[in-house]
């Protein structure tokens, strides 16, 4: 069955089923929300922080998250640099809710906060293309679930545990761009 699938979106991709290509490249999202409630939206590029977040997003506890808070054109008018957000370990002297985060342009500040949702790139393999190759990782996943010999944790791109429609949609979706995600 599996390999049925990858034959068939081989076919899709061989007839042009790909159409765009955009400038630049897909990053991880995750959206954090704080001890009051306020959630914001941030872009991660480092895979340390990455796979931080997504762990939060699995177990559903909270950290200190933190950056270089930046003006950004969204509904709390900043955001953390994506190059600079980092996940504690440790104590950090002093977070902030949410909201405070905008009174600290240009300086690093945290804030302790959970992970509601996270979306991962689908550019699973980092070649900076979505293209045959990510869809075909993850069809051989498909189907499969943290703790399955198949599971493949690179094809989970919603990290919920499953490799399921969600994620080949996902892939499917941005097949041969080069794009930030913005959600």
């Amino acid at each position: 069955m599996k390999k049925l699938a990858v034959f068939l979106m081989i076919i899709v991709w061989l007839t042009g089923s790909h159409i765009s290509v955009a400038s630049a490249w897909f990053n991880s999202w995750a959206l954090i929300e704080d001890f009051h409630g306020n959630q914001l939206w941030i872009e991660v590029w480092s895979d340390e922080a990455w796979d931080a977040l997504a762990q939060l997003n699995g177990n559903g506890s909270m950290r200190w998250i933190g950056g270089v808070v930046e003006a950004y054109d969204n509904e709390w008018g900043f955001r953390f640099a994506p190059d600079t957000v980092r996940v504690s370990d440790g104590w950090v002297a002093e977070s902030w809710p949410i909201p405070s985060l905008g009174s600290f342009l240009g300086k690093f500040a945290w804030t302790w906060a959970g992970v509601v949702e996270a979306r991962g790139s689908p550019d699973v393999n980092r070649d900076l293309v979505i293209n045959v190759v990510d869809l075909t990782i993850v069809s051989l996943a498909y189907g499969s679930f943290d703790g399955d010999p198949d599971y493949n944790p690179v094809a989970d791109i919603t990290e919920d545990g499953f490799v399921d429609m969600r994620d080949l949609s996902r892939v499917a979706r941005y097949l041969g761009e080069f794009a930030d995600f913005v959600p």
